[in-house]
């Protein structure tokens, strides 16, 4: 189970960054950088992942969440509704991806793990 944000005692200790304005300065590689998938910016995200940054992409739906997968982005992330089937889908097509359901609270992990999600990336103001 991949935890990111929330406790640093019990996440994997990446830091979800949230760029401004498209600037990525002060990323590290322990920088997880969270975007919401957008096609039109499809050559942009596979020159930052050939660069070796970490992408967290925000998949609306299962079509997005295949070109999250072929681009080779480190983490795919879906609100939980739709957690369940996208999961069977990366599990399925035996992406490289790990899926990160959106979490609140402590107490949703209990959830992702009897869902047999990959992982939670706990939600901030910004991501909503």
């Amino acid at each position: 189970m991949i935890i990111v944000g929330g406790d640093e005692l019990v996440s994997t200790g990446e830091i979800v960054f949230l760029p401004k304005d498209n600037l990525f300065e002060g990323v590290t590689p322990i920088n997880v950088v969270y975007m919401q998938f957008n096609k039109k910016d499809m050559k942009k995200y596979k020159e930052l992942i050939d660069k070796g940054m970490s992408l967290a992409l925000h998949a609306a739906d299962l079509r997005e969440l295949v070109y999250i997968c072929n681009l080779g982005a480190k983490y795919a992330v879906s609100h939980k509704e739709d957690a369940h089937t996208m999961q069977k889908a990366v599990d399925n097509y035996l992406f490289d991806t790990r899926l990160l359901v959106l979490v609140y609270e402590e107490e949703e992990i209990e959830w992702a793990v009897t869902n047999e999600i990959d992982g939670v990336l706990f939600a901030t103001e910004e991501m909503e």
